[in-house]
């Protein structure tokens, strides 16, 4: 099970440090402002935990600080913790930006999973968009691909058409 701990900073970009830690199966132990925090965790969120460490492929990374994962597990964590709010649809920026031919792969084995199985929907944002670019984003399992400058009413149906899918 991992819980979110406060530590030294160790991810400025992200302004709060991140430490996922192995607790007793009931119990989350954190700190909010000054204060220590402690939690108890029923059966199915210790589960949920699990399941989404699984998901993202960081459960055997458990209590390893964020700032030590690669970049691509970082690019997971993140997406880990979009999962906490279980949500219908990621709208994901420069998904592979900085990752390597390997974590880029992952990360597609990802996406595809998500929809598979969570039934979240993906969309893309980059600022490629060549025949080969948006046929990459297909097969990785988005639903959709924005290019660069956004335009916001294009975003929108993007949205309405990914939300009525199931």
């Amino acid at each position: 099970v991992g819980a979110v701990e406060r530590v030294e900073p160790v991810d400025r970009a992200v302004g709060r440090p991140v430490r996922v830690v192995p607790l007793p199966r009931d119990r989350v132990v954190g700190r909010l402002g000054g204060a220590r925090v402690a939690a108890r965790l029923g059966a199915e969120q210790a589960d949920r935990i699990a399941q989404t460490l699984t998901m993202v492929q960081l459960r055997a990374d458990t209590g390893k600080l964020a700032g030590l994962l690669s970049h691509g597990q970082k690019q997971w964590l993140e997406i880990g913790m979009a999962l906490a709010t279980r949500p219908r649809m990621l709208l994901l920026d420069e998904v592979a930006a900085g990752l390597t031919e390997s974590e880029i792969e992952e990360m597609a084995r990802l996406i595809r999973r998500l929809r598979e199985t969570c039934e979240v929907r993906g969309i893309a944002m980059s600022g490629f968009g060549m025949d080969d670019d948006l046929r990459r984003s297909r097969e990785a399992g988005f639903a959709e691909h924005l290019v660069k400058p956004i335009d916001i009413p294009k975003l929108e149906a993007a949205i309405r058409r990914v939300m009525r899918k199931k």
